[in-house]
């Protein structure tokens, strides 16, 4: 097996696809993240607030091409595998499915439309689009600039703290607490300041219990 690399800019500034080729030199699969969703493709309005040349129109322009010249030519049978399903704010009409093959998207998926052009294609894809959480610009930014290696975020994450040091650092470093439980338990009783997102399914669009 080995795996091959597609760059598809127009999401947030650049999506990468992964193209799954057996020991036989057929392909596979495809692991499309946020480029190819079941039913949909990625909104192109995520990176605009950060930089301003990288509009909407230009990265919906962008993914028409990343879509017609690296994905749609590839076979009919392969098997797509999307980065997420229904539930967050990153696509109009996600399906709930967890993969479907190439030629059935072609088929059902508006954004996969060939007989589209692309004024056709970005008026489809830019209308109806509500507006995006409020941390999609930080992620912009986190994915020009990088991030640390998770290796490291969960040694520092993991660390310990004794509830005077748990304290102190409340105090002096004014960190987000984040309180993972049901909004029910929350409510009960929480540590001042924390915020309340209960892991409980979709949360991207949802707006936060912050309690003082």
């Amino acid at each position: 097996m080995k795996v091959r690399l597609l760059h598809t800019p127009g999401h947030t500034t650049e999506s990468s696809c992964y193209l799954l080729i057996d020991e036989n030199g057929v392909e596979r699969a495809i692991y499309t993240g946020d480029t190819l969703f079941l039913g949909d493709v990625g909104r192109p309005d995520l990176a605009q607030k950060v930089i301003a040349e990288l509009t909407q129109e230009k990265l919906a322009s962008m993914m028409y091409d990343s879509l017609r010249n690296k994905i749609m030519p590839l076979a009919d049978d392969i098997i797509v595998y999307p980065g997420h399903g229904a539930g967050s704010a990153c696509g109009k009409k996600l399906s709930n499915e967890s993969q479907d093959t190439i030629g059935n998207q072609k088929k059902t998926n508006y954004a996969l439309n060939p007989s589209l052009s692309r004024e056709e294609f970005m008026k489809e894809l830019l209308t109806g689009l509500t507006p995006p959480p409020g941390y999609f610009p930080q992620n912009v930014i986190m994915n020009i600039k990088g991030y640390d290696n998770i290796d490291e975020v969960m040694v520092r994450g993991l660390k310990g703290l004794s509830a005077d040091a748990f304290q102190l650092t409340t105090e002096t470093e004014k960190p987000y607490i984040i309180d993972i439980r049901d909004a029910k338990e929350f409510a009960k009783g929480f540590i001042p300041g924390s915020i309340n997102i209960g892991i409980n399914g979709s949360f991207a669009g949802m707006g936060w219990n912050h309690h003082s």
